[in-house]
């Protein structure tokens, strides 16, 4: 008999990416994640400007701006944060979405055409949150 200590294995580390994101919580707030920051430049102190379509009820779109108008956002583990309720729950109700809940949805990191700094939020397909799916 030969004898051989099992062994805890080793993990191996899983980079796992993720898709740039919005998350629109219930209480006004908005971010970013990290993925979005990197790919569109968003950044601490950036400004943030939301915009509809009003020949589209599910067209959504968002301006990044250094300075001028806007809600100002913060920069938190690598996302921005933003703070905007009227806005927020404004978007909610185009988009026929409940009072209690966050949602979030994958974004463009290409510019509208001919549009400088405006960007696509997808709102067709909500991304479930991490344990609220």
């Amino acid at each position: 008999m030969k004898l051989v200590q099992i062994q805890e294995e080793k993990k191996t580390k899983v980079i796992k990416e993720t898709l740039p994101m919005i998350t629109f919580y219930k209480f006004g707030r908005f971010s970013f994640n990290p993925t979005a920051c990197e790919a569109i430049g968003i950044k601490s102190e950036d400004r943030i400007l939301f915009f509809k379509d009003d020949e589209c009820e599910e067209d959504v779109y968002f301006c990044v701006a250094s300075s001028g108008d806007g809600y100002v956002l913060k920069g938190v583990k690598g996302c921005c944060l933003g703070y905007a309720a009227s806005v927020v729950r404004q978007i909610f109700k185009q988009l026929k979405l409940e009072k209690n809940t966050s949602v979030r949805y994958r974004i463009s990191t290409n510019p509208v055409d001919g549009k400088e700094n405006l960007y696509a939020i997808f709102t067709t397909k909500p991304i479930p949150r991490k344990g609220k799916a």
